[in-house]
């Protein structure tokens, strides 16, 4: 990019950029770092939601961090995966963390969010319709009620692009559970 490019971007928007781009590298790091969640305090947390942690999420949507920071001190989490809708490109995590119990101690999101979902299906299973639920433990939910495909997105997110997302005719969106 030439200079006079890098001149013609309001300098507050340079910096929003940049650090958009250091917290998106910051959470594939710690999603690279975190590991298969079966045998793990994920699936004490969602048994104790009376969950079931799905095979085909474990590694590629879902995984488990040993160690992640929450205020100012470490506790081991659930890392799920947030995925550009349009381009499926990792773009961000969201975190639960939990007590050594299993127990939720808080929620932590990196990176970006915005046009994005943690795809507990694919694109390709998105044809007629996609259900859409508010954070990470609705999707998980709606697939034991026999709802697919199934995306989850961050609380409050309401992004028309979803509705259109994979050749999409028609969503339904789910509250938190």
């Amino acid at each position: 990019m030439s200079r006079s490019c890098i001149r013609s971007i309001p300098r507050r928007d340079r910096v929003k950029s940049d650090h958009q781009a250091s917290n998106i590298a910051l959470a594939l790091r710690i999603w690279a770092e975190a590991r298969d969640p079966r045998g793990t305090l994920v699936e004490t947390y969602l048994r104790g939601r009376k969950l079931v942690l799905p095979d085909h999420v474990c590694g590629e949507t879902l995984r488990f961090h040993p160690a992640l920071t929450f205020d100012g001190a470490r506790a081991p989490g659930i890392v799920a995966l947030f995925r550009d809708i349009v381009t499926n490109e990792p773009c961000g995590i969201h975190r639960t963390l939990f007590d050594h119990d299993g127990r939720k101690l808080g929620r932590r999101m990196l990176g970006r969010a915005k046009h994005a979902a943690i795809k507990l299906d694919a694109n390709e299973d998105v044809t007629l319709g996609l259900v859409i639920g508010e954070g990470l433990e609705t999707g998980p939910a709606a697939q034991l009620a026999g709802f697919r495909p199934v995306w989850g997105t961050r609380l409050g997110e309401r992004d028309r692009r979803l509705s259109g997302a994979a050749g999409n005719r028609s969503d339904q969106h789910l509250g938190r559970v």
